[in-house]
């Protein structure tokens, strides 16, 4: 019988892009300082982006509960770590916070005019810079409590074997999947349409979450080529 060892490769990879990350930070900052408005913009869609990934690989894996397959195995503990980056987040949304008088028109509604000025105030009940707040402080703390819940039940089960973690994990992986569509679709009507108060669309955050779904595919074959080095030479072991 071969024990199978945690996958331990990537730390270039992750040194490589954490070197990147600040770099792009540090430019950010000199936008910032140069022209606040645009680079807010070009931060926020990245932020937009990047977290999307994250909480692809959380619904994908509640998916991977709910249907009781066993072939998600493979993929599952590296899907688990994926979402483990939310806390992250919520520091790298400071700036969009902080920034949002040059982000969202509804801030400051006292300078607008026609159809926009309109618009904010029949929305203003929603669009509070107070309200605002406390909805991104729900959804980071769904989305964390869901993922590291999944993540630390997992990892338990592979030390204490038996099939109650496995129920827990189906449960909540299948039971989050609706609050997980909820608060990813407010959010990016929080986030993302509330930049154009005249925007209107019910179906906006699904176009969010379908780029996102189909971005945690794409990273997964990534981190599977990155693995495949350790997965060669498992194999040459099992024919040996």
């Amino acid at each position: 019988m071969i024990a199978l060892t945690p996958f331990n490769g990537g730390r270039r990879l992750l040194l490589t892009a954490g070197v990147v990350g600040l770099a792009g930070l540090a430019v950010s900052g000199v936008g910032l300082w140069l022209e606040p408005k645009r680079a807010l913009y070009g931060y926020l869609v990245a932020f937009a982006y990047w977290l999307g990934i994250a909480l692809g690989a959380l619904i994908l894996l509640g998916a991977f509960h709910a249907s009781n397959a066993r072939w998600p195995v493979v993929l599952r503990r590296f899907l688990e770590h994926v979402p483990a980056v939310i806390p992250l987040f919520v520091v790298l949304f400071l700036p969009i916070f902080l920034g949002r008088h040059h982000l969202f028109p509804w801030v400051d509604p006292a300078g607008l005019e026609g159809e926009m000025k309109r618009a904010v105030e029949h929305k203003l009940p929603w669009l509070r810079a107070d309200r605002f707040l406390l909805r991104a402080a729900f959804y980071f703390a769904f989305w964390i409590v869901v993922g590291e819940l999944l993540r630390r039940w997992s990892m338990r089960q592979d030390a204490a074997g038996g099939v109650t973690l496995t129920r827990w994990q189906r449960r909540l992986g299948a039971g989050a999947l609706p609050f997980l569509a909820l608060t990813l679709s407010f959010a990016a009507f929080d986030w993302l349409m509330s930049v154009d108060p005249r925007f209107y669309s019910t179906i906006f955050g699904v176009y969010w979450f379908a780029g996102s779904f189909m971005s945690i595919f794409a990273v997964t074959i990534i981190a599977a080529r990155a693995s495949r080095k350790d997965a060669t030479q498992f194999g040459a072991h099992l024919s040996a």
